[in-house]
């Protein structure tokens, strides 16, 4: 189709198709059969097939310790070998048989493709919920085995639509998503609540820290210090300190207050979100899809119709925490095993927009035909209105992929900020603290000892001698130009950011030591491109005749953000390495399986950290504490653990691995063979 279905369309298409499909009654007398639990006679119906992925990790455990378990299997090959078996002759899912006490709510719906890897579809679970929550996986939750001592999948998905488990499971989740609306909580709105504290806590540390940028000092309630540092070493970028304390005035002391009455409400935010969490006034029911690098999952029908119920009851959808492709979104030539299933959904989704036709929807039907006539889509006079079902899915399906990117770089700023405002405020205070010693090294040294130049230059570089125009750099009390400064830290960060979460993307999350090697070489030789440039065109552009070195500044916090990220990328891989020789390839299951290494580095930080503060504190007073606090903690955290940290928390959390990239990902097969000759639904082909 040529025309484009805006966000407009789609939001505009949720609410008509909502009115229909929420019309549609939840069949419990249809042709659907529960599962029944037999020592007590109990049915239990789709919205209790639920388990937790820490039930499914410990599942593969047991599976791994089989002699015939390879870790290529597929889900298909999990159910065909392991569930089946286990599950035989019960006439329940694996995940009612392992809860068949206390049969689980559903709260998380899980959209997957069975072509998938097992342990990277548990990898992938691990990241994207909690422990605790409740899942509605197909392949566990539907009873597979054919053997007439249960439901037969068929008996289970029912004859419409309507009456499959996918339906009553999002169906579910939906009514009592609504009712904690109505109780006044929050559900389809909670991420409202989720960034409140982030975004609170990022403007109380603007606040608070820019009398540090401006002034060059570091605010104490109502005085700021005013730091003198000297290198211990004459070629080691650690410094020790003493203060002088000034009086605060006028705007720098209101943004210091201001910054503390931030800090205050952050605290309580965090402190509501956990009350909201705690009384059931938060609900975090939503589906969850999950790409994979064996096969798009969107060529899979029942996928495509999971989709469509979320879309038109507006669930929230989420990606999973992977950075495999959901792939191309063309959910009109999706398939299905069955012939049946694939005419009853196929029907169900050109309903969208054929519904205009049927008894009792004409007034309905012409609203959306005038909707769409408003849109000005452009829709050729022989093309089909059925079309439209389709293609709101799939601007849907790009809108939940782009959302998920788009939630990744969000994920990303936040957490950057406060190490970029680590950043520009060593930088700041090791400048102006450290003028009096470097003007005592150019009068001693002389231009004429280019070794000791160059030794500067390498170990104390950005933070002390001034780059391009070889002279101390004079730091004024108002020094409004260093926003100079931040904007260059910012905009570094920026290309570092960006080039990482670009590359990763490009790889799926299937790194290489090449490829992040190359990363950071590209960074380094960009910078020193840019300081050649600059150096060679520096005397044409008399850029070091005026004072202040505005540029100056902003090429100092530009090259400095670049060299941290190759930095970092370089000491990713060198933490990547010693993990992978110390404890071997990541394990299949165990949410919190690569905490140790943060601990590790949380350990080595605070060692440096309590070194520095030793060493490097002249204590005369309490009040000194504080500052020289200040001043290593952002010298430590901000420009090395804090940010090599951060690398390996996302990497962890996305799935990044050191491996060979996936060259393409084919469409998923529809023609699974098991042990029956029947199709299950989700993907359930076995």
């Amino acid at each position: 189709m040529r025309q484009y279905w805006g966000p407009q369309y789609v939001q505009a298409a949720q609410r008509r198709s909502r009115e229909i499909i929420t019309a549609l009654p939840v069949v419990r007398d249809g042709s659907a059969k529960p599962q029944i639990i037999r020592e007590t006679c109990t049915k239990v119906w789709p919205e209790k097939w639920g388990m937790t992925v820490t039930q499914f990790a410990s599942l593969l455990e047991k599976c791994q310790q089989d002699s015939d378990w390879d870790d290529d299997y597929t889900i298909s090959d999990l159910v065909r070998r392991y569930v089946i078996p286990m599950t035989r002759g019960t006439g329940m899912g694996y995940a009612l048989l392992v809860n068949v006490d206390r049969p689980k709510d559903i709260t998380v719906m899980i959209s997957h493709a069975w072509a998938e890897n097992a342990l990277e579809f548990c990898r992938s679970l691990e990241r994207s919920v909690e422990p605790e929550e409740s899942l509605f996986i197909c392949a566990f939750s539907l009873y597979q085995c054919e053997d007439h001592y249960g439901p037969t999948i068929a008996e289970q998905l029912g004859s419409l639509p309507q009456e499959s488990p996918f339906f009553h499971v999002l169906q579910t989740i939906h009514d009592r998503g609504l009712a904690v609306e109505r109780r006044g909580g929050l559900w389809r709105n909670r991420v409202f609540l989720v960034r409140l504290p982030w975004a609170l806590m990022l403007l109380a540390l603007s606040c608070i820290f820019t009398p540090v940028v401006v002034r060059g000092c570091i605010p104490m309630h109502s005085v700021c210090a005013f730091g003198t540092c000297t290198p211990i070493l004459e070629y080691l970028p650690i410094y020790t300190w003493s203060w002088e304390f000034k009086p605060l005035e006028g705007q720098m002391l209101l943004l210091v207050r201001v910054g503390h009455v931030l800090a205050i409400l952050t605290i309580f935010s965090w402190m509501a979100k956990l009350v909201l969490l705690q009384s059931g006034h938060l609900f975090k029911g939503r589906m969850v899809a999950v790409p994979n690098h064996n096969c798009e999952m969107y060529t899979r029908l029942w996928c495509v119709f999971e989709m469509f119920v979320a879309q038109t009851l507006q669930v929230p959808v989420k990606l999973a925490n992977t950075l495999a492709s959901a792939g191309v979104a063309d959910s009109a030539h999706a398939q299905c095993s069955n012939a049946a299933d694939a005419a009853k959904i196929n029907a169900e989704i050109q309903a969208f927009t054929g519904f205009e036709e049927e008894e009792g929807l004409e007034v309905l039907g012409k609203r959306v035909a005038q909707f769409r006539d408003q849109l000005n889509m452009g829709l050729e006079a022989h093309e089909e209105v059925k079309d439209a079902g389709y293609a709101m899915l799939d601007a849907a399906i790009r809108h939940v992929s782009n959302k998920a990117w788009s939630r990744a770089l969000l994920i990303e700023i936040l957490q950057a900020f406060p190490l970029a405002l680590c950043l520009m405020c060593t930088v700041r205070l090791i400048k102006k603290g450290s003028k009096h010693w470097w003007e005592e090294q150019a009068s001693h040294k002389g231009d004429e000892h280019w070794y000791h130049h160059v030794m500067y230059l390498a170990s104390h570089g950005r933070l002390g001698y001034d780059l391009f125009c070889g002279q101390v750099f004079e730091a004024s009390p108002q020094a409004w130009w260093t926003w100079f400064l931040i904007f260059g830290v910012l905009l570094g960060y920026a290309v570092v950011i960006g080039s990482a979460v670009y590359y990763a993307k490009k790889a799926q999350g299937r790194i290489t030591y090449l490829g992040l090697g190359m990363l950071a070489g590209g960074f380094l030789f960009g910078e020193a491109i840019l300081f050649i440039a600059i150096t060679c065109s520096k005397e044409f552009f008399h850029l070091c005749e005026v004072e202040p070195y505005r540029l100056n500044w902003f090429l100092i916090g530009f090259s400095a953000a670049i060299a941290q990220g190759s930095l970092i990328i370089v000491l990713l891989l060198i933490v990547a390495g010693l993990r992978g020789c110390l404890v071997g390839r990541p394990k299949a299951f165990g949410r919190y399986a690569e905490r140790y290494v943060k601990a590790g580095l949380l350990f080595v930080g605070l060692s440096v950290f309590l070194v520095l503060m030793v060493a490097t504190s002249r204590v005369h007073r309490p009040e000194h504490y504080f500052p020289s606090f200040v001043i290593n903690f952002a010298l430590i955290f901000g420009w090395l653990i804090g940010p090599l940290a951060i690398a390996w928390t996302n990497a962890v959390r996305f799935g990044v691995m050191l491996s060979q990239p996936p060259n393409s990902i084919p469409g998923c097969p529809y023609n699974y063979v098991s042990d029956s000759s029947h199709s299950s639904g989700s993907d359930p082909e076995s």
